[in-house]
């Protein structure tokens, strides 16, 4: 390098040190979104079935569409030590009375007891998922908490897809896992179920994030949601539940609100106000819950096939801004719209 260019390289170098924000100057704050008409890439799979789970950041005008076969088993990052299964593409799992991987073989794998029965279902097969009727994600899970007595955690069997129609569950297609605390995280150990050796994968808490994930079959720690703060409800198939809450049953088009990340929503019947006139000063007649499923399947209907129903949703986020939101077309019932890119429609109307 010569005199010149080092002369110029160091003036660089101080214009970009000096250029850094002062302790004392304003935090650049991005306003909300005063609202957007959104098509979400949810993307129509096999019938119909989206292949992605779509997230909305509201404030944002943002949508993370994420392949929803992606994962098998989220970590949550708060305070308690709980694993999630992979409802949306239908993950299973099994205990088993054993603490030692390398002993659990095929001999341990029924394959009723792992495959969730769609085609025949009941209120007993719940035990092989993350319940779905419950108002968190956390209050029911099919692994147990993970112990800070490392024998009190069993090994399971885990199918990524053991609760879908198309799934055929072998034990060549089962993994089994062991999940222990490690510091302030997870140590996942997994194998095939006929493998003689396994892995481990070290899951650290992140807490701007609800869970840290990991696909069993890439055998690595993978991206899903954004941040906790940075989307408010997702889009995607999922295993649900019918007849009531009285059995498991795949739905397409379900909606989840980030309940963990602090958002509510509380619905409107349009025959009591419609989506136009619904202003600010409407807000106190709402009832607003944190329930994951405060919105579920009731938006629509596919069993009639009228499509959407009449009602729309008033979204409170973590920031306290609050949008009433409204579902325009899904593709059922005449509405125009195409199958797998839903669209929906969302205005602020009271600024957190």
């Amino acid at each position: 390098m010569n005199k010149l260019n080092s002369i110029l390289a160091v003036t660089l170098l101080a214009i970009t040190f000096t250029s850094c924000k002062k302790d004392d100057e304003p935090v650049l704050v991005i306003p909300p979104s005063d609202g957007s008409i959104l098509t979400l890439n949810a993307e129509a799979a096999i019938g119909t079935g989206a292949a992605n789970s779509v997230f909305v950041d509201l404030s944002a005008d943002e949508q993370t569409k994420v392949l929803r076969t992606s994962w098998t088993l989220g970590f949550y990052s708060g305070s308690d030590f709980k694993v999630i299964l992979n409802n949306t593409a239908g993950a299973t799992a099994k205990r088993i009375e054993k603490t030692d991987l390398n002993a659990v073989t095929a001999a341990d794998f029924v394959q009723s007891e792992v495959a969730l029965d769609l085609m025949n279902p009941n209120v007993n097969e719940f035990v092989k998922i993350d319940d779905p009727r419950e108002s968190s994600i956390l209050n029911k899970t099919a692994i147990a908490a993970v112990s800070a007595i490392e024998s009190e955690n069993k090994v399971y069997l885990v199918s990524p897809s053991g609760g879908t129609h198309t799934s055929v569950i072998t034990a060549e297609t089962v993994y089994k896992v062991r999940i222990l605390r490690k510091g302030d995280g997870y140590a996942l150990q997994y194998a095939k179920l006929n493998e003689t050796t396994f892995k481990t994968i070290d899951i650290r808490k992140d807490v701007t994030y609800n869970f840290g994930f990991v696909s069993l079959d890439e055998g690595k720690a993978v991206t899903v949601e954004p941040q906790k703060h940075q989307w408010d409800l997702v889009w995607s198939w999922s295993i649900y539940f019918g007849g009531g809450g009285a059995y498991p049953y795949g739905f397409s088009d379900v909606v989840f609100i980030n309940s963990l990340g602090g958002t509510q929503a509380g619905e409107v019947l349009s025959s009591t106000i419609s989506y136009d006139d619904f202003a600010a000063a409407n807000i106190a007649s709402v009832t607003f819950s944190g329930a994951r499923n405060a919105i579920g399947d009731k938006w629509r209907s596919t069993q009639p096939a009228t499509g959407i129903t009449a009602r729309f949703y008033v979204i409170k986020d973590a920031s306290g801004n609050v949008y009433k939101l409204k579902f325009v077309s899904m593709g059922v019932g005449g509405d125009g719209g195409e199958r797998g890119k839903p669209v929906i429609e969302y205005k602020l109307i009271k600024k957190g």
